[in-house]
């Protein structure tokens, strides 16, 4: 078991199940849906022995019911597995002394479950950055940092340009995510403001690490990862 207590959210799982609810209703993806990939990611009604499901619907219907938005299916799948006694037979098999315990913790649920649930709590959207720079698009910032002061290149110049956008997924639909942008940067030693040609005169910096792009081997270029514009004046 990923358990570590008896309570119904001391699970890696359940903690997973809830919190993959939230973010994903936050991000305007319909419950339906929400569900239908939780149940396959878990195998879900696949297979006759998934000794997972009865902490899969019990979760996921106390975290509806929070939200106000228990239908009477997910209830009663969820008091359909309490009245089996929920996951006991595996805490009787792997956790003996604790299994009476865990068993009350369904046994409340249930009454928590079948009482009359809160109103519909407003769910606020997530906000997704979208990089509002251009392709091609090149900036110049000003080094000084420690790091710049350790490598004597207080204030001299890092030039970047925008070489693409990357669209990097944050929640099951791998179609949204934060828009941000992929940069091919270089250094200029001079301490005045550059001009466009000191871009074009200097070298493309070589990076350490591939840049996170669809294919991971691009040398030349980094992903500016973020997700808010207060990150990137």
């Amino acid at each position: 078991m990923g358990a570590w207590g008896i309570n119904l959210y001391d699970d890696d799982m359940a903690l997973d199940i809830r919190d993959t609810i939230q973010d994903e209703l936050k991000l305007g993806i319909p419950l339906n849906k929400i569900l239908d990939q939780l149940k396959f990611n878990y195998d879900i009604e696949k297979y006759d022995n998934n000794d997972e499901e009865p902490v899969f619907w019990c979760v996921i219907a106390d975290t509806l019911w929070n939200l106000g938005l228990l239908d009477n299916e997910v209830k009663s799948k969820a008091l359909y597995w309490i009245d089996l006694g929920g996951d006991i037979q595996r805490w009787k098999f792997e956790t003996p002394g604790l299994a009476y315990k865990r068993n009350l913790v369904f046994l409340k649920l249930k009454q928590k479950l079948i009482s009359t649930q809160p109103p519909k709590k407003r769910i606020s959207k997530k906000r997704l950055y979208v990089c509002p720079w251009n392709k091609g698009d090149v900036f110049a910032m000003r080094l000084n940092g420690e790091l710049a002061k350790e490598k004597n290149l207080i204030d001299t110049y890092l030039l970047f340009q925008v070489a693409d956008k990357y669209l990097h997924p944050i929640g099951l639909d791998k179609k949204i995510g934060h828009l941000c942008p992929i940069v091919r940067t270089k250094l200029t030693l001079k301490k005045k403001i550059p001009q466009l040609e000191d871009f074009n005169n200097n070298e493309i910096i070589k990076n350490d690490f591939p840049c996170k792009t669809t294919n991971w081997k691009n040398i030349y270029a980094i992903l500016i990862y973020t997700t808010s514009t207060r990150t990137i004046p």
